[in-house]
């Protein structure tokens, strides 16, 4: 069965001091904003991951579907198409934590529980582009495909 991708954010609201280090822009500076889409990802009526994606604002001006309550399949591809920044580096982070109530209400888990946190900072040459947030229970497998490009010597 396939997932349900359910968009439960999509606006431009102020820039956190993290999210604003993760895009190397000081947050602090000219009370700075930030797009944030959150989604919920389920599988047979199960929620198996809740997700915050933080972007530029700028980009809505080409890529208003940023702001729209509908899932975005790729939101790295459609910002290459629209805005000519194209991710070539990526960092990832993951930990086990316990869930704050925000994760433990989204993913119907007991507050407190085990999850699976990480986090990814995709970026080019001009800097970062996307920051990525993600949490999963711990009794869900996390399983993620990506290319590998290997430049030959």
């Amino acid at each position: 069965m396939a997932d349900d991708i359910a968009v439960t954010g999509a606006a431009i609201v102020p820039m956190l001091p993290s999210v604003g280090a993760a895009l190397g822009t000081n947050a602090d500076a000219l009370n700075r904003t930030v797009v944030r889409r959150e989604t919920v990802t389920s599988r047979d009526g199960n929620p198996y991951r809740l997700a915050v994606s933080w972007l530029d604002p700028a980009w809505t001006a080409k890529v208003p579907e940023l702001l729209e309550p509908s899932p975005i399949p790729n939101i790295l591809a459609l910002l290459a198409e629209r805005t000519q920044r194209r991710a070539d580096h990526g960092r990832d982070y993951w930990e086990a934590r316990t869930s704050d109530q925000r994760e433990s209400l989204a993913l119907e888990i007991p507050a407190d529980s085990p999850i699976l946190a990480g986090t990814s900072v995709y970026s080019d040459s001009e800097g970062p582009i996307l920051y990525y947030e993600w949490v999963a229970p711990s009794f869900r497998a996390v399983t993620v495909d990506y290319p590998v490009h290997v430049p030959y010597p």
